[in-house]
């Protein structure tokens, strides 16, 4: 008995070495396979092994369950239930943000999940339901005054609200505050996979795969980065049947019409619109009874994917058809089973502009396989493996590998033990291995600026006299703003009087006049122009703008004119 115990003290040890030599070896063999991989397909590899990050701890080891659903420059968020971030036992779902050196930040279900954080050296943030931007010196690039505003990406901001009339006002802005485009009308919000989540308003984008669209007057407009807008046709959608299924996104839309039905299948008609909304693309498709608009995904690249069974006689026999934006049939291939309803829509996804990755399986735009990144499981016991895959973006895979355990009444949860996060970004996407948070303490009062800003045309005016008020009214130097408009002025230092001419519209304003000419006629003025100093004359910028034909608008937030030339 007393040898049997002396076998068994050295043969356990040796056991576990033994296999953990064994997994070793797996282990470098599958991250050798992956990095050649990523090579292959022009991306960077890492390996995070949360259980070595010194900033690790147990919150998320106990949680009862997890997952990781998004991801980008700055790090993956995971969301875990059954435990808060003081590793109290709760029942609700909680939010951290694992760095890529392996650090952890809470967040409560209910924070706003990317204000906090810099982007592009800008951060948005919050103050009384309010959003603004900031940068690294803590100093106000963008009043805290808008209703919504996205995330600062790709070197503009975008931000919203409500004027006195009750229209919605648009801007975007640079990284110094200066408005680099405006518009009124409803933009077309898209779910980040945060807001899917969390369906949280905050957590949307307008930009889908570099396209913006809005609504303006009836009429709907597309934009690309370059800020410039052109008018979309309006879509005639088929008589075709019932319409039961429909998704956007990269401005690219797809309809679908229930033709044929019975127990075991659907026969649905497919139409595809461009950006332009003209018909691209249109099939007929054999889908499993009751999926409707699970046969197609709309991808980051503005291409669809459509899948179907080949006929109603192959048992379970599916194929895939991959579509460009502009209605192309680009690849096709025949699957040796079809693919059931959420696994298209869900864990389909564009990887660069020219992949795609159906879970860890990525293809070239033929639909020719690549290759797939390898999980291996890093099991020394009895549990089972959990691994799960999440594209944070079309530039960043991430998946990990953990741990079932049995918890209450043999009850089973999947919980974090979270050992490894496999990340799989593409080279044009740079890691941020050092995120940057804001310190909320360090956030600065809001302090309205009495400063009048003047734009024509969404570009700012720079004065050398700052603009004045007087009754309301907004009083600018005489001879900049007529050039401005692009009329020629003659001053008449007699009667003190300027003249401007421009497109057969003549206007003379005369210094402390309350009325002032167009074309000989009278016009009224509540401020006359007025002398400032010895020499500069200022003139009440509306009733000039006005009587060259612009419109005008005041924002008393912004301390803002605008001024609309035809």
């Amino acid at each position: 008995m007393k040898l049997l115990k002396k076998i068994l003290i050295i043969l356990i040890p040796l056991c576990l070495f033994v296999n953990m030599v064994v997994f070793s070896n797996i282990e470098n063999d599958y991250n050798e396979h992956n990095e050649t991989f990523a090579n292959k397909i022009d991306s960077e590899y890492h390996v995070i092994k949360l259980k070595d990050a010194i900033k690790y701890d147990d919150c998320i080891l106990d949680a009862r369950a997890v997952n990781i659903y998004y991801a980008d420059e700055n790090g993956i968020w995971i969301d875990f239930y059954g435990i808060d971030d003081n590793e109290n036992s709760v029942d609700k779902w909680n939010m951290a943000l694992v760095g890529y050196d392996g650090s952890i930040r809470y967040y409560n279900k209910n924070d706003d999940l990317l204000n906090g954080l810099f982007y592009d050296g800008i951060a948005r943030v919050k103050i009384d339901d309010k959003y603004g931007y900031i940068n690294e010196s803590y100093n106000w690039v963008v009043p805290p005054i808008y209703n919504f505003a996205t995330i600062f990406k790709d070197g503009m901001g975008f931000a919203s609200k409500e004027n006195n009339y009750g229209e919605i006002e648009n801007f975007f802005f640079d990284n110094t505050g200066n408005v680099i485009f405006s518009t009124k009308g409803d933009f077309v919000k898209y779910h980040s996979s945060i807001a899917t989540e969390y369906d949280k308003e905050e957590n949307y984008e307008v930009f889908s795969n570099g396209y913006a669209e809005y609504n303006l007057n009836g009429k709907k407009y597309i934009i690309d980065k370059d800020l410039v807008p052109c008018q979309k046709n309006k879509i005639e959608l088929p008589d075709s049947g019932e319409l039961i299924g429909y998704d956007s996104k990269s401005s690219i839309k797809v309809y679908t019409f229930l033709s044929n039905q019975n127990d075991k299948f659907d026969k649905i008609n497919a139409y595809m619109y461009g950006r332009d909304n003209e018909l691209k693309y249109t099939n007929t498709f054999i889908i499993e009874h009751g999926t409707y608009y699970k046969n197609f995904r709309i991808l980051d690249s503005g291409m669809v994917l459509f899948d179907g069974y080949l006929n109603e006689n192959q048992n379970n026999t599916g194929f895939i058809e991959l579509v460009s934006p502009d209605g192309q049939v680009i690849g096709s291939k025949e699957l040796k089973q079809y693919i059931q309803g959420n696994n298209l829509y869900d864990k389909c996804f564009s990887y660069g502009e020219n992949l795609l990755r159906l879970e860890n399986v990525f293809y070239n735009r033929n639909l020719t396989e690549i290759g797939e990144i390898l999980l291996y499981e890093n099991s020394t016991d009895d549990e089972s493996t959990v691994s799960e895959f999440i594209g944070g973006n079309n530039n960043i895979v991430c998946c990990f590998t953990g741990h079932t355990k049995l918890k209450q009444n043999n009850t089973v949860y999947y919980v974090g033990e979270l050992n490894t996060i496999f990340v799989l970004n593409h080279k044009t996407v740079k890691l941020n291995n050092s995120p940057k948070f804001v310190n909320q303490d360090k956030i600065p009062q809001y302090e309205n600026s009495n400063e009048i800003k003047i734009y024509l045309n969404n570009e700012q005016l720079k004065f050398d006299i700052t603009p004045i008020t007087e009754k309301d009214r907004t009083l600018v130097p005489m001879r900049a703003i007529f050039e401005a408009l692009g009329a020629e002025v003659e001053w008449e230092n007699e009667t003190r009087t300027a003249t401007a001419t421009k497109n057969g519209i003549t206007v003379s304003v005369t210094i402390d006049s309350n009325k002032m000419q167009k074309n000989g006629e009278d016009i009224e003025l509540d401020v006359p122009a007025r002398l400032v100093g010895d020499s500069r004359t200022l003139v009440p910028l509306r009733a000039i703008s006005e009587a060259f034909g612009c419109q005008v608008e005041w924002d008393e937030e912004l301390q803002r004119v605008d001024i609309y030339s035809n």
